[in-house]
């Protein structure tokens, strides 16, 4: 009989799944039990009792003690953290995302998520300091905007930096080592094949087993995550030629940089200024409620 993995957490979830899976040793000992918190919260379902408590492995994104019964915090009455049998061994991931990759775009098209955008304050600047709208779309078009990239990059390792500290898997050295190098991200919320290895690895290097291999890997989407923000069929946001130059980026091909992105980002420019008059400005991505920081969980 096998032992129960249950895993409770984002979208992640489905690609720690299909990760871990690549693991003959892994498949061999392990029934999953998957369940989405942000749909239980969404939805106000009930926690699924069973299944938390029947778990030899728990595999999960924290979640504050404000979230209540849906919380990951074992110190919270009847809380999902609580239910755990006493053997149980749980595994916390970082919600992780990266938004410094391209310049300006949405964060989500939910209505909590499409009135936040990454990026947007480089526009903001512009307009600050006096740049009238049309005068700024033409810097774009001779590609004279400094989009920001160092200041945000910082930010956004530095955000994912606290969220791993209470942590059991870190994944923001091997971002901030690789990123130039290697295809890490599809769009800001979702990572590529080469992160979710590295997340499932340290997994299997935890319940000692075997680490999967990069010739398992199938291509750069293999937990077959959608673009959720703008459904290209790429399932992936292209990556501008601002980006490769600031960054010196190693890996873009034209797959991942077609001939359409610089329209696509105009486009998004002219999106946000019209969602935004000069008077206003987008509500800070950090305010996603999956970007809590560890202060609000401890």
């Amino acid at each position: 009989m096998k032992k129960i993995a249950t895993l409770i957490g984002n979208c992640h979830n489905s690609g720690m799944r299909i990760f871990l899976q690549k693991s003959e040793q892994f498949r061999e000992t392990y029934e999953f039990k998957q369940h989405a918190n942000w749909r239980l919260i969404r939805e106000k379902k009930s926690v699924h009792i069973e299944d938390v408590k029947a778990a030899d492995l728990f595999i999960y994104q924290p979640l504050a003690p404000a979230y209540g019964c849906y919380s990951t915090d074992p110190r919270v009455k009847d809380s999902i953290g609580s239910l755990l049998k006493d053997n149980c061994v749980a595994i916390s991931y970082p919600y992780t995302y990266y938004s410094a990759l391209w310049p300006i775009c949405q964060a989500g098209a939910g209505t909590d998520q499409a009135n936040r955008w990454f990026g947007s304050e480089a526009i903001d600047v512009l307009r600050t300091s006096g740049a009238e709208d049309r005068e700024i779309l033409e810097l774009y078009n001779k590609d004279k905007i400094d989009w920001l990239y160092e200041s945000r990059h910082d930010e956004t390792i530095e955000i994912l930096r606290k969220k791993e500290s209470i942590t059991d898997i870190k994944i923001s050295k091997f971002i901030e080592d690789n990123f130039r190098k290697k295809d890490l991200f599809l769009i800001p919320q979702h990572p590529s094949s080469l992160v979710f290895m590295q997340k499932a690895n340290q997994v299997l290097e935890a319940i000692g087993m075997d680490k999967i291999t990069i010739n398992q890997l199938i291509g750069d989407n293999d937990a077959e995550l959608g673009d959720t923000t703008y459904q290209l069929p790429s399932n992936r946001f292209p990556i501008h030629s601002s980006a490769i130059e600031y960054y010196g980026l190693e890996f873009v091909t034209s797959y991942h940089s077609p001939e359409y992105t610089k329209e696509f980002y105009r486009q998004r420019i002219i999106q946000y200024m019209n969602m935004f008059p000069r008077d206003k400005s987008s509500d800070h991505w950090r305010n996603f409620e999956e970007n809590y920081i560890p202060e609000d969980i401890k």
